[in-house]
């Protein structure tokens, strides 16, 4: 009976002093979104929490997650294809937020905030790259001068795949020529990227610009295309009408608003 009764007592002592102990960590999220990941109000939300807790400085570094056209040194001994396919994976890495998450581990306090949050580092960066390119994506020209584009740059770097040379061993003039290619490297995943932007994401970057604007860093807007293009391809991007009832589609002849004679100064 004793035996029993102890037994009984030493169960009732596990049940409570289970009850009693440390409650479970909130799970972390770690999956990276992309661009074209589906974001919710939430994401926005916990994204311009933290955000707006870090301040611009410390946002600053989510900059890098546009692509900026790369500088092959002379002297690589690696190929032309080799070098294509190195630029490409870095891009793409660098769109997602990758040196944004790498700032992180390191600002004092944001492992705390992030835990709260239940997102890794990486996974706010990634969501934060997102949004500012969702944004990007509204203060760009019609979607189909953007899928023109988007061909082009394809079409210019294709070739770059193939280029088996060593680059530091090529002439000056097929360096430069090279170079020029590579310069639709970082266009063409941009392009890529803005295009793949969902329109819930796109929607949710409206309603909360405001906000954005204050956390994003600079360079979130048409200037993230811009600064990739020559003058002569940023002229032959048409004007953006913001304004959809001023679309030129619209446009009809009405006989009778016809003027005939000098123009009044």
């Amino acid at each position: 009976m004793r035996t029993r009764l102890a037994a009984a007592v030493a169960l009732i002592a596990a049940w409570t002093g289970a009850g009693c102990s440390e409650a479970p960590r909130p799970r972390t999220l770690s999956v990276r979104a992309d661009a074209a990941t589906p974001l919710s109000e939430r994401d926005f939300a916990d994204f311009l929490r933290l955000a707006e807790t870090l301040g611009p400085e410390r946002m600053q570094p989510l900059a890098a997650a546009l692509p900026t056209a790369a500088d092959w040194p002379a002297e690589s001994t690696r190929t032309v294809a080799v070098l294509a396919a190195e630029q490409e994976r870095d891009v793409r890495e660098r769109l997602r937020g990758s040196d944004f998450a790498a700032a992180l581990a390191t600002t004092p306090r944001a492992p705390g905030w992030l835990e709260e949050l239940g997102m890794s580092a990486e996974r706010f960066a990634s969501i934060g790259a997102a949004i500012g390119l969702a944004t990007a994506a509204n203060d760009l020209p019609d979607e189909r001068e953007l899928k023109r584009l988007r061909g082009e740059a394809i079409r210019r770097m294709a070739p770059l795949a193939d280029d088996h040379r060593l680059f530091g061993r090529l002439l000056e003039a097929d360096a430069a020529a090279v170079r020029r290619q590579a310069a639709w490297i970082p266009r063409a995943a941009l392009l890529e990227a803005l295009l793949e932007c969902p329109p819930e994401n796109r929607r949710l970057a409206r309603v909360y610009g405001d906000r954005l604007a204050e956390a994003l860093p600079e360079g979130f807007d048409h200037t993230a295309l811009d600064r990739l293009l020559t003058d002569r391809e940023r002229a032959a991007i048409p004007f953006h009408e913001t304004n959809p009832e001023r679309d030129d589609a619209r446009l009809y002849w009405n006989g009778a608003a016809v003027v005939v004679g000098p123009v009044a100064d």
